[in-house]
């Protein structure tokens, strides 16, 4: 650390020399471990952005994308440092797209070992505070896959800091909330695996928001029927009375999915748990004998008898 101190601070235009393949120093030591703020604290804040800027020559990556591989040794501390000063809406690639290629191997082995839990979370009311550590299963993998466990903890903390922990306190951060709003840039898997490793991310909330109301409104805007499907069905299981929770403009979980391309597969789990909102929902005619019948066969008859009780006009719908 000394030697490299004397040569950052005897030539400070040496961090933006780079070599054959395009890599200048932040890169070698984003990639090998090496004390990468000894390069922060040199003079010339302009010089240190430009070089955390410059990509190489064989998959335009720079610096912060070569820290999110797998194989980086560099510290989370220093990972933290070179993304808090990197200008991430000036690269052509989002690290999140790199990070979350680079474990996605880990990811899948996580879901295999220990799917996402099937049970409902012990919670009566929605809370800002979720424990990054809570529940947290990573430590199943120390026995026989100790390497696997590394990798695991490791992106669960990178995870942190690319979604935006580093500016605030961790214990109120909405990784899921935000893991959804950044979905182009995120794996399913990473989604999936952050509930299972905790699961108390379903009924966290967030500005008013639970991830249900996330998911819901992506869910009338975007394609992959089959990913909103199998989030929403994930999230009522995990924390059932969000059906029944309105986010800030009172719109209940079921009307935000509310549009033109609603089926029963979008609604179907939210139903299922929360009969008397077909109430308030405003689906298009056509479908409510399908959902109905499709109640009635899940054995859901209490709760029919109860919506049709307090609203005799959906009996006459053909």
């Amino acid at each position: 650390p000394e030697i490299l101190s004397i040569l950052a601070h005897a030539d400070p235009d040496a961090v933006l020399i780079q070599d054959l393949h395009g890599q200048n120093p932040f890169h070698v030591c984003c990639e090998n471990g090496a004390p990468i703020r000894i390069f922060m604290e040199a003079p010339g804040l302009q010089r240190t952005e430009r070089a955390l800027l410059a990509c190489d020559q064989r998959r335009n990556h720079a610096p912060i994308h070569f820290a999110c591989r797998r194989k980086s040794r560099i510290s989370l501390d220093d990972f933290g440092l070179v993304f808090g000063h990197t200008r991430v809406e000036s690269l052509a690639i989002n690290p999140l797209q790199v990070f979350c290629q680079e474990f996605q191997t880990s990811f899948e082995r996580c879901l295999r070992t220990s799917p996402i839990p099937t049970t409902e979370v012990s919670t009566d009311h929605p809370s800002p505070y979720c424990s990054p550590d809570r529940s947290l299963k990573i430590e199943r993998f120390w026995m026989w896959r100790p390497m696997d466990a590394l990798l695991l903890r490791r992106a669960w903390n990178m995870a942190f800091i690319l979604l935006g922990a580093h500016r605030r306190d961790m214990t109120t951060f909405p990784l899921l909330h935000e893991c959804l709003e950044r979905d182009s840039d995120c794996s399913s898997d990473m989604f999936d695996y952050i509930l299972c490793l905790n699961p108390h991310y379903a009924c966290q909330m967030s500005e008013g928001l639970l991830p249900l109301h996330i998911v819901c409104r992506l869910a009338t805007q975007q394609s992959e029927e089959q990913k909103w499907v199998e989030r929403i069905r994930v999230l009522v299981q995990l924390y059932p009375k969000a059906t029944a929770i309105p986010d800030p403009d009172d719109n209940l979980p079921l009307e935000i999915l509310a549009g033109p391309t609603v089926t029963y597969r979008h609604v179907g789990p939210i139903f299922e748990r929360n009969v008397s909102a077909l109430a308030r929902f405003d689906l298009p005619e056509t479908l409510y004998p399908y959902v109905l019948s499709q109640l009635v066969r899940r054995k859901c008859v209490n709760g029919i008898f109860q919506v049709l009780k307090d609203t005799p006009t959906l009996a006459s719908i053909h």
